[in-house]
């Protein structure tokens, strides 16, 4: 009971942390994303591209890496032609850039007030493959469809912020860093945001407030469990009565919602949070 009571409120802190986030973000002012201490570690200052100006362009290049990335929808990018950069994608995690543009109109690219032309012209329905140019200085990044249920990256994270936001899904970011060149992490990233009034939320409080949110959106004749991990959620399937040689087992299918794999529970005897059970996970196939 303890625990479930710890959960709510812990949901309900996460929730209300990201409500107020997004009043803010509504408003035009950034967020600051980090991911898990065991990826990459870092913070990214995210904006909306429809709030987006020169102002803001100019204190990004002031204070993060330089390199301004614009995380897209796949349909928006395939709209625009924009294609991946790289047919096979070896980078340590992933990340989705296409070609790097520039806006049609703009003088050299590399202004903040060209910056922002690109920006501008990525974010608005009336662009057209022809008003952008490539290479460029602006990066485009191709977001999972689902988000961060898909992939617990700051490209998602951004995409999910904007939705959840109700402004249109395509955001600007760029990674935070020193002005040694080192990158800003830590209580250095929490000194930062206090003193420039960001507010500052971790990619697994986005998934958390997904999930939950989400939630009511399983059919009802399925039953849906509880978070199993950081980033996967599961709709648990009928039970199944599996009689053997060995003894009367119960098999039940619980299906990963974002890949549709199915995962396969082999239970012998009655399982209870009284007592603890032998549990062995075997990987790839049951043999």
């Amino acid at each position: 009971m303890v625990k479930m009571e710890n959960k709510s409120k812990e949901i309900s802190e996460t929730k209300q942390k990201i409500d107020t986030a997004i009043i803010s973000f509504k408003s035009g002012k950034p967020i600051i994303i980090v991911d898990d201490e065991n990826r990459e570690n870092e913070g990214d200052l995210i904006y909306a591209a429809e709030f987006m100006t020169e102002k803001n362009v100019a204190f990004m290049l002031q204070h993060t890496s330089g390199i301004i990335c614009v995380p897209c929808l796949p349909e928006r990018l395939d709209a625009l032609h924009l294609p991946l950069m790289v047919p096979q994608n070896t980078s340590k995690y992933g990340c989705a850039f296409t070609v790097s543009v520039d806006a049609k109109n703009a003088h050299t690219g590399v202004s903040a007030a060209d910056r922002l032309l690109a920006i501008h012209a990525l974010a608005s329905s009336l662009t057209k493959p022809t008003d952008l140019v490539q290479p460029g200085h602006v990066f485009p990044l191709r977001s999972q469809s689902n988000g961060v249920l898909s992939r617990a990256g700051h490209t998602e994270a951004a995409i999910d912020l904007c939705r959840i936001s109700d402004v249109p899904p395509v955001a600007v970011l760029a990674e935070l860093m020193h002005r040694d060149g080192t990158m800003m992490r830590g209580s250095a990233l929490a000194a930062f945001a206090e003193e420039h009034s960001i507010p500052v939320l971790s990619i697994a409080e986005l998934i958390s407030y997904r999930l939950e949110s989400e939630k009511n959106k399983i059919p009802e004749n399925k039953k849906s469990v509880s978070q199993i991990s950081p980033i996967l959620s599961f709709i648990r399937h009928d039970a199944i009565h599996l009689p053997s040689s060995f003894g009367d087992f119960t098999l039940i299918p619980y299906e990963d919602t974002q890949t549709h794999l199915v995962h396969l529970a082999l239970i012998k005897g009655t399982v209870s949070e009284l007592h603890p059970v032998l549990v062995r996970v075997h990987s790839e196939c049951l043999t």
